[in-house]
């Protein structure tokens, strides 16, 4: 469930039930025109429940990445550490701030440089290249996101959470990135910081999986395959993942909001299951 739609909302009343019930509809009626018309679809397994045929697994082909990439060399200074959300509220921003805040107050001062906030991408490509370390998300939906991929292209660790652990291996096992849960955010950027050594060996062998499996010219290629009607790329089925999962906000959270709608009569679990038929 996308915790873009529930997080904005002022409260679990039944008008803001209903909106995102709405919402949900609305988006149920698109995937299925795009399943009734597209010769292919290509998908994320961890959020396309809603599809009522399979989909191309889109962790197969990838996000085009430079080609010819180097790994970034080493130099003694501070440890640098970014997390520039695109949507604080999606990102999980404030837990990330306070952990942040809280392992700042432990190291003496001018050993952290921590920025916080938005900026231009071709900023932020400058600012990740000079950076030990980003963190992302707190409840990403992939293994891989943009973020994580750009950090990747030039060997930058980089910390993303969320709750897919126990699932990751069927339709992302070949991507090289350890996902932890986001109740460990805290403890993980202090392991980074007492001991990088683990995160930047992650972050090398992401550097080579990048480079080596989605550069522009091999994602196309396979979209080519695709269109010839390459059996090269597996496809998913829609019902691998009969239950809603968060992306963008705490489990918590999103059995909260569940719970409350169904006491108003709306069950999101059914029109789930009533979308795939």
């Amino acid at each position: 469930m996308n915790g873009a739609m529930i997080n904005g909302l002022p409260d679990f009343s039944i008008d803001s039930c209903k909106s995102i019930e709405t919402r949900f509809k609305k988006q149920i009626r698109a995937v299925k025109r795009a399943d009734r018309c597209a010769s292919y679809i290509v998908s994320n397994p961890y959020s396309g429940q809603l599809h009522s045929r399979p989909s191309i697994n889109f962790l197969e082909i990838g996000i085009p990445t430079p080609e010819n990439l180097h790994f970034k060399t080493e130099r003694k200074r501070p440890i640098s550490i970014i997390h520039a959300p695109s949507n604080p509220l999606v990102k999980g921003s404030a837990e990330i701030e306070e952990a942040l805040s809280s392992i700042s107050s432990q190291y003496p001062e001018g050993t952290l440089q921590i920025h916080i906030g938005t900026m231009p991408n071709t900023e932020f490509m400058k600012k990740i290249a000079e950076a030990d370390l980003v963190i992302d998300q707190l409840y990403t939906d992939t293994p891989l996101p943009g973020i994580a991929t750009e950090c990747a292209t030039v060997g930058t660790p980089c910390l993303i959470f969320g709750y897919w652990k126990n699932y990751w291996s069927k339709y992302a096992g070949h991507i090289p990135k350890t996902v932890p849960h986001p109740g460990s955010v805290k403890e993980e950027i202090l392991a980074f910081c007492q001991d990088p050594a683990p995160y930047k060996a992650e972050a090398q062998k992401l550097n080579r999986f990048v480079s080596q499996n989605w550069s522009p010219t091999q994602v196309t290629q396979k979209y080519i395959s695709i269109i010839e009607d390459s059996e090269t790329l597996s496809a998913v089925s829609p019902v691998a993942f009969d239950e809603l999962f968060p992306a963008g906000m705490s489990q918590e959270k999103m059995e909260q909001f569940l719970a409350q709608s169904l006491e108003f009569g709306i069950d999101f679990k059914a029109m789930l299951r009533a979308a795939r038929r």
